[in-house]
């Protein structure tokens, strides 16, 4: 095991549904495993399978997190720490089987996420939950930082790691896709055609983009890109 690293988690896909930006589009969930050496923590849980509206309208194919996990040798019971980039349905559906577990969510999301219509309440909140909100940019871990990147949701955050191979970026949601992280003249039409507040979107984007980076993850695209050194 390297002392600082992500590890990505295929947690299946959905299919977008009508009337929706790039209806019928496969759309894959990736969760993250960052390897350091107080212990795994974990990046989003993915969506769960237990909501038939849901069902119905995105025809998900679930990885269950614990499935992904034990894919890669660990428990639900390794995970030291739980982030939520955000807590839209596809990110927070497994986050019941961290009871206890502190999770690390930005306090404007949460907050969000207790409003009617947001998200799967049960899903956010369970017995013996343990969130940790925080506001703007938190170091959780020894070279694991949280960088507040609101602009898709209000509360939308992205998580920096000091690994062995250098600067990581797990950019989740603040990107669409690799093409919209690299591309400032490029609208996602599921990215920033379809955020919350556009321009946080955008200065969120470049913020990131500004970064000195070895890789930076998504959680709708497989691509890992990595950035030209300047």
């Amino acid at each position: 095991m390297t002392d600082r690293g992500v590890v990505p988690l295929d947690l299946g896909e959905v299919r977008l549904p009508s009337r929706t930006p790039l209806a019928g589009t496969l759309l894959s969930i990736r969760a993250f495993v960052i390897r350091h050496r107080a212990g795994p923590i974990l990046v989003d849980t993915g969506m769960a399978a237990d909501v038939p509206e849901l069902n119905a309208l995105y025809q998900p194919q679930i990885v269950p997190i614990a499935k992904a996990l034990r894919a890669i040798g660990l428990l639900p019971a390794d995970i030291v720490a739980v982030v939520n980039t955000h807590l839209h349905f596809d990110h927070c559906g497994g986050n019941r089987l961290f009871s206890g577990t502190p999770v690390f969510v930005q306090a404007s999301e949460l907050n969000a996420a207790r409003e009617p219509g947001y998200t799967v309440p049960e899903w956010v909140d369970f017995p013996e939950s343990d969130y940790r909100p925080i506001e703007s940019d938190t170091e959780i871990a020894d070279g694991v930082r949280l960088l507040a990147a609101g602009g898709h949701t209000a509360g939308t955050q992205a998580v920096t790691v000091q690994s062995d191979e250098g600067p990581l970026l797990i950019a989740a949601q603040a990107a669409a896709d690799a093409r919209e992280f690299e591309d400032p003249t490029y609208r996602h039409p599921r990215g920033l055609a379809m955020a919350w507040d556009e321009s946080a979107y955008t200065r969120s984007l470049e913020r990131l983009r500004a970064l000195s980076l070895t890789a930076v993850y998504f959680s709708h695209d497989a691509t890992v890109l990595r950035p030209s050194p300047e």
